[in-house]
């Protein structure tokens, strides 16, 4: 690694092997290295975009044009540097001093017309910056919101354009480092923002390193400071060839980065869901505890208050037939018996309520239910080590429940297997269908539950844990005797544990 930051920074010595007159022999083989290595880098961002399908997205299709941008820069840039060498001293017509710097004329023939128009590069290069800020741009918003003839042609053109698109490139280039600074600023967090807001710096230097030799160069020339540019050009050549490998470098590290961003993205997805899942749970232990309560107060009622005013209302009745009983009396006891008859009235509208919770009582599928659980356990298992097998049943195994209590149940089931299990171990889920029943056990291989707490681990209160109320296991009997179900449990200490389910595969409610 040293190496390599060592052989990078070298570019920036004025010496030949470091490229310091980038377009004189033999310094423009370094900088036409520099070339290759900024296209396959544009290159490799190109394929990333389209494996990805990034391209469908208006900002990154305006992103994948600039890298095609400057794809073809780079090639039209290196074919002409090499044309440069076909070039004579000769064919160049006029004065370098003063304005007639400007002025002067080429003298063209057969392949020599392919070094005019690649010295036009920049009608490549501004479009390509300029894709590349509309990209930014885009984002913004969306985060918001023939037979060759010897001719003589001017050179005029050609310095026109150099110094123009140099200028602009500085221009597009600042703006686009503007807009991925407010993208970056928007969120900070967002691993493709800071991705390119570096790669926005990067071109910055780079449309900084090309002014200089683009347009400087040109000033200094027609000033006649030529001397001052032969003293800069060896700085400018190699900061210039610097930018290449620069914009390279960043430009390699956009597949890792997507890819990195991309698994961040699923995970926050992943994350959303399993919240959603557990607050559904905690929704649903809101319910059971709600019903649990009504149940009870159904019970009291019935226990403490129908019969003793059924009794009531009987004695009034007996009493109110007896002729003896004066009127005031008689008034008394009619009042006492429309009383007890609302008492009735009470216990039978708790009873009518306890009926249509009931009816929430519909055929689900188990194993979806186990699958819908696992969604929610899976990470705590994976961070734990813990492997989770599942050994369903091929067909749906349909059983009369309320599917929030049965999640619930198995949801407590699995998460005390993983609680109970070491790292490295296995959890096995399995589900059967027999004749007239359906069978689910959880396996674990944890320490095992000591015999002496077998008999008590359903009890209300119980637990082997300090600061637990030992609510769990009793829930989960409650939950399958609710549906007519059995639990049982196998253990054995420094082995494991395996609980047992068994559920009716159809009932019927008494009428």
């Amino acid at each position: 690694m040293k190496r390599v930051i060592l052989s990078v920074l070298f570019l920036f010595m004025p010496s030949i092997a470091c490229a310091f007159v980038p377009h004189n022999y033999p310094e423009i083989y370094i900088h036409q290295m520099g070339h290759v290595f900024f296209f396959l880098s544009c290159l490799l961002v190109i394929m990333t975009i389209i494996r990805n399908q990034l391209q469908r997205e208006k900002g990154w299709r305006h992103l994948f044009f600039s890298q095609i941008g400057f794809i073809l820069w780079n090639l039209d840039t290196f074919i002409g540097h090499t044309t440069e060498y076909w070039i004579e001293s000769g064919q160049i017509l006029g004065t370098t001093g003063g304005w007639g710097y400007f002025m002067r004329d080429i003298i063209l023939e057969g392949r020599d017309y392919v070094y005019y128009f690649a010295k036009l590069d920049h009608l490549i290069l501004v479009p390509a910056m300029l894709f590349f800020y509309a990209g930014l741009r885009e984002h913004l918003h969306e985060e918001e919101t023939a037979t060759p003839l010897m001719a003589v042609l001017p050179l005029l053109p050609l310095l026109a354009v150099d110094i123009t698109g140099s200028f602009l490139m500085i221009v597009l280039s600042v703006l686009c480092l503007s807009t991925a600074i407010k993208l970056y600023r928007r969120n900070r967090g967002n691993t493709l923002w800071n991705y390119l807001l570096w790669l926005s710096v990067v071109y910055v230097l780079f449309a900084l390193s090309r002014a200089v030799g683009h347009i400087l160069h040109h000033i200094l020339t027609v000033l006649e400071y030529r001397y001052a540019w032969e003293y800069l050009e060896p700085f400018s050549g190699s900061l210039n060839t610097f930018t290449f490998v620069l914009i390279g470098c960043v430009s390699l590290f956009f597949s890792r980065v997507y890819e990195f961003y991309r698994e961040l993205y699923e995970n926050r997805k992943d994350i959303e869901s399993v919240n959603t899942d557990l607050t559904e749970l905690n929704q649903d232990l809101e319910t059971l505890v709600a019903e649990r309560t009504m149940s009870l107060m159904a019970l009291t009622v019935a226990d403490k208050v129908r019969n003793p005013a059924s009794v009531i209302g009987w004695n009034c009745q007996r009493i109110l037939e007896r002729e003896d009983i004066s009127e005031k009396v008689g008034g008394n006891l009619k009042d006492i018996i429309d009383e007890a008859k609302k008492l009735e009235k009470i216990v039978k509208d708790f009873e009518v309520l306890l009926k249509s919770k009931q009816s929430l009582f519909k055929y689900e599928d188990i194993n979806e239910i186990i699958r819908s659980v696992f969604k929610i356990v899976e990470k705590e298992s994976i961070e734990k080590g813990v492997v989770l097998e599942f050994d369903l049943e091929s067909q749906p195994l349909k059983i009369n429940a309320q599917k929030n209590l049965m999640k619930v149940a198995i949801f407590h089931l699995i998460r005390n297997a993983i609680d109970a299990t070491p790292p490295g171990g296995r959890i096995v889920i399995t589900s059967a269908a027999e004749i007239d029943s359906v069978k689910l056990s959880v396996s674990d291989t944890g320490a095992g539950i000591p015999k002496e707490d077998i008999e008590r681990i359903f009890a209300p209160f119980f637990s082997t844990k300090k600061f637990r109320f030992g609510m769990g296991l009793p829930l989960i009997k409650q939950i399958v005797s609710e549906h007519l179900g059995t639990i049982s449990v196998e253990s054995e200490e420094g082995k494991g544990t395996t609980f047992r389910l068994s559920f009716p595969a159809r009932w019927f409610e008494k009428k």
